[in-house]
């Protein structure tokens, strides 16, 4: 019969991420949002079109972690919320200038697309607008 041992396995440290860093990197967070992503993605609401329509791109921190969020207002009869949002794309911070680039699948995970290598800030903007996996739907209508 094998015998079962309790091993300590420690957390991997997280950076501490200062809130003057975090606004200069939301900053150019919404830089990229309002000259890449909102031109091909945001029109404005029209209620006659029954579907949905995406009214409006942000990010916002919650942690370590930069969400890219789309806003969106549906029509269509047979809907559950006239108002929805939508996280497409998740930076996660570890370290200066590091951060890994994730995308929200369909079954509602989130899948890292920089398998544990950092990407800097100005790559992830570049790997979001050439990989399908962000803007499929809404950017191309």
């Amino acid at each position: 019969m094998s015998k079962k041992y309790w091993v300590h396995t420690p957390h991997k440290a997280k950076p501490n991420i200062s809130e003057s860093e975090k606004n200069l990197i939301k900053e150019k967070c919404d830089k990229f949002i309002d000259s890449k992503i909102k031109p091909g993605a945001t029109k404005p609401f029209n209620p006659k079109i029954k579907k949905q329509q995406c009214v409006d791109n942000y990010c916002k921190w919650y942690r370590n972690y930069i969400y890219f969020i789309s806003e969106f207002k549906d029509t269509r009869d047979d809907i559950i919320s006239p108002e929805y949002e939508d996280k497409y794309a998740r930076l996660q911070c570890i370290g200066k200038d590091k951060f890994l680039l994730s995308y929200m699948r369909h079954t509602g995970v989130w899948f890292e697309l920089t398998f544990g290598n950092g990407f800097t800030l100005n790559q992830c903007f570049e790997r979001m607008l050439e990989m399908p996996h962000f803007f499929i739907d809404y950017l191309h209508d």
